[in-house]
């Protein structure tokens, strides 16, 4: 069952790091210690190399990492956040296919130096082919003197659309503390 080898694979990982080079915007620029953190996994699990790579591919790859972390930490816009104040990013989502990612935010109340801000998303394929299209809602807690998020949640629903089927996806993604 690779759903059962990717959950003992993915016990093996706790502990292990990355290094990230993100530039001022939050943009993930670049991801080190791919193949070393593989390794580790494989050797502590007794895998093959190649079948931890391929099981974790869509998790554990530079794009997947960009994906992730570009979604949290590009929330802050360039410019101070005053009342009223709403702005929007985009993203290209690029690990299982090419997929544009517009993300709403609209600042809800702040609370000390937590700012607490709802978010809404529209997905749409990030070529000419229409094939994905989603949307979604979420919340973010963030810090107001840094910027910084420590906590995301998102929920989307995406479909894609087949020659003769509809595929309906959901996805959740919590983040509860981020540490530096």
């Amino acid at each position: 069952n690779a759903f059962s080898i990717l959950d003992s694979i993915g016990f093996y990982a706790h502990g292990l790091f990355l290094n990230v080079v993100m530039n001022k915007k939050g943009i993930v620029e670049k991801v080190d210690g791919i193949p070393e953190m593989l390794a580790n996994i494989a050797d502590r699990s007794h895998r093959q190399y190649g079948t931890v790579k391929t099981l974790l591919e869509d998790y554990l790859s530079e794009n997947a990492i960009k994906v992730i972390l570009n979604r949290v930490f590009s929330i802050p816009p360039d410019r101070a956040i005053v009342p009223g104040f709403r702005w929007m990013n985009t993203l290209m989502l690029v690990t299982k296919a090419p997929i544009e990612l517009k993300t709403f935010y609209v600042p809800d109340k702040n609370d000390g130096d937590s700012l607490n801000i709802n978010t809404s998303f529209l997905l749409a394929s990030g070529d000419s082919s229409g094939v994905v299209n989603g949307n979604g809602k979420g919340s973010v807690i963030m810090s107001y003197s840094s910027g910084m998020p420590y906590h995301y949640e998102s929920s989307l629903k995406v479909t894609t659309t087949a020659t003769a089927y509809n595929i309906l996806e959901e996805e959740h993604l919590n983040i509860e503390q981020v540490i530096f």
